[in-house]
Parts: C-alpha cells; sequence; structure tokens
C-alpha cells in the first residue's frame, strides 16, 4: 500500500508540472499598441500612416485599446530594434486589417523577410492575428512592412515575445515526480 501511495504521489506531481501553464513572456516591443497616441518607440523609415483613435477610417475601433495604427496608398516601414538573449526563439506578430483587400503585410527580422501575408482579401470589421518565428542574436531589429495599393491596412498590437518556456516550478515538479516513481521502482526491486 506505501508503495502504491509514493507511485500515486509521484504521479501528481508530474500531472501538476505538465498541467502548469507556460510563464508569461514579456513583450520586447515598445509602444505595441501604440497607446501613447504617437509612434514614439518606432522608426518609420517610408511611407506616412499615422496613429488613430479609431476616427479613421469609417470609425474602426482598435483591437485592443484606444489607438491603432492606419496606413493607406502606399508602402510603410515601421521598426524597432530590441536587445534579447542570443539563441533564444522569438515569436513575432501584429493584429491586421485590410479594409477593400489587396493590401499585404509582411514581417522583416534584421533586414530580412520572414514573412508575408501576400495579397489579402476584404476583411473590414475583421481583425487577424499574424506571426513568425525567429531566434534572438542580442540585438535585432523587427519591422512590419504595409504595403497599401488600395484601401486602408490597420495594425495594432504588435509583439516579439520569447516561445512559450515551462515555469521553473513545474520543471522542478516534473523532476521531483520522476525521481518519486524511480526511488518507487528501485525500492521494488
Amino acid at each position: 500500500m506505501r508503495h502504491f501511495l509514493l507511485a500515486a504521489t509521484a504521479l501528481v506531481a508530474i500531472a501538476g508540472a505538465t498541467r502548469a501553464g507556460p510563464a508569461m513572456a514579456a513583450n520586447l516591443l515598445g509602444n505595441p499598441s501604440f497607446e501613447t497616441g504617437t509612434l514614439s518607440g518606432w522608426t518609420r523609415t517610408t511611407g506616412f500612416g499615422a496613429v488613430s483613435d479609431g476616427s479613421l477610417p469609417g470609425h474602426i475601433a482598435a483591437h485592443d485599446g484606444i489607438w491603432e495604427y492606419v496606413d493607406g496608398n502606399g508602402t510603410t516601414i515601421l521598426a524597432q530594434t530590441v536587445t534579447d538573449i542570443v539563441g533564444t526563439t522569438y515569436t513575432i506578430g501584429a493584429w491586421e486589417m485590410d479594409v477593400f483587400g489587396g493590401d499585404t503585410l509582411a514581417m522583416i527580422f534584421n533586414g530580412a523577410q520572414v514573412f508575408s501575408t501576400g495579397a489579402l482579401p476584404d476583411q473590414t470589421g475583421t481583425w487577424t492575428f499574424y506571426s513568425a518565428t525567429v531566434v534572438g542574436t542580442g540585438s535585432d531589429t523587427i519591422a512590419f512592412s504595409m504595403a497599401v495599393p488600395v484601401g486602408v491596412m490597420l495594425m495594432d498590437d504588435t509583439s516579439m515575445t520569447a516561445a512559450d518556456v515551462p515555469e521553473p516550478a513545474s520543471m522542478a515538479l516534473l523532476g521531483a515526480g520522476l525521481l518519486g516513481l524511480g526511488w518507487v521502482r528501485r525500492r521494488r526491486a
């Protein structure tokens, strides 16, 4: 009976470790949702888009918060350089809405395109999340390129976060559970 209780305890520890969620990753981008009401933190290398409080175009509300980036008639590139951890996998992403269709959102990492939507359909009223996975080099430039030949493209809630990593406490529980199972198995032998 004692061995059964020890084995059950070990299994509960393993189950707890696997159910525990990943640690919340911090967003490395500054002003990722444009909630300052400005482009602070961003460098606009081309284009002329602007931050809007939903008054442009057609009073479309931001994905989250009050402010969003709005672009039309041309190509705009918004970029930031961030400090990250060498060798760590990151997810870069943004919420986007294409009004009228035909526009393209691309993600650029250190000058190389890592994702492109291609020409989008009309998404008026629907926000869509797009992302790409990259590996940090210590200091990286992340850029979002919006090619808008006609209509308007909106972007909000940009992000660069470390890929999901188990919490240290979860790993400790998993280790304790495995040690417990090993001990029970050894006692039986």
